[in-house]
């Protein structure tokens, strides 16, 4: 993902500067390499891109904050952090891995919603925040 990154940026003629931080030697080999091996897209790789991305992430959410406060503390971006994955494919095993490893959020806490719609009535996209809520997977419980 970061070399991706790394070569979108050094083929785009109106950037003349990337700050990127390193940790080890092995990543800035990896940067000067990524970056020798950057191309330009075609033009009709660039339209297609960008189709794909206008299709595919025109109802993520983008984790502005608008939707809080939660009046049941419900950290409501995590929670559509999860469901974008969804979107893009991810499966419940991927979604369930997202909460703990990446929020470390209890997914229990949904259940906490009082179905009151500040959240999307505060949503500047109008993302069916409580539908969203309520199509995450449900934590398996181990007896």
């Amino acid at each position: 993902m970061v070399t991706g990154a790394l070569r979108f940026l050094v083929v785009d003629p109106s950037v003349s500067v990337a700050l990127v931080g390193f940790t080890s030697e092995r990543e800035v080999d990896e940067a000067v390499a990524a970056a020798d091996l950057a191309e330009a897209a075609s033009a009709e790789r660039a339209a297609a891109l960008r189709e794909h991305v206008e299709r595919s992430f025109d109802e993520v959410c983008t984790g502005c904050g608008y939707c809080l406060p939660c009046p049941a503390d419900i950290p409501i971006p995590r929670f559509l952090d999860v469901f974008n994955l969804r979107l893009l494919g991810g499966d419940d095993a991927e979604l369930q891995a997202r909460f703990r490893w990446h929020w470390a959020v209890n997914q229990d806490l949904v259940s906490a919603c009082t179905d009151c719609g500040d959240c999307e009535a505060r949503c500047t996209q109008h993302l069916p925040i409580r539908e969203r809520l309520r199509a995450l997977p449900v934590p398996r419980r181990v007896p």
